[in-house]
């Protein structure tokens, strides 16, 4: 079974461990109530018993790396991929999310 799912992303310019398969699909990167968020398709087998609100999340291991760095930036890794831009507070603050490719 698939869902959408969203993930907030913490802004550290660290990776962020996300879980999801390989095969799950980044869908929008965006600002959402001031964070940045991710919604992805996401293989769920099953749901938590917070009236499903949110992933159990030993259903969707493995996990995905994510980082999110601000513009101007250091790129200081080589194998990342954009997958999405946020633009925040009014379009003062602009983020970059990437994914660690294999």
């Amino acid at each position: 079974m698939k869902r959408i799912l969203k993930f907030v992303l913490p802004i550290d310019a660290r990776p962020y461990r996300i879980p999801m398969w390989k095969q799950d699909k980044v869908i929008h990167v965006a600002e959402q109530h001031g964070a940045v968020t991710l919604w992805a398709e996401v293989t769920v087998s099953g749901y938590a018993a917070e009236g499903g609100r949110g992933p159990n999340v030993g259903d969707l291991l493995p996990s995905r790396l994510f980082v999110v760095l601000a513009t101007g930036d250091e790129i200081h890794f080589t194998r990342y991929a954009h997958v999405g831009t946020a633009v925040c507070a009014g379009g003062s603050l602009v983020w970059h999310v990437y994914e660690e490719q294999p």
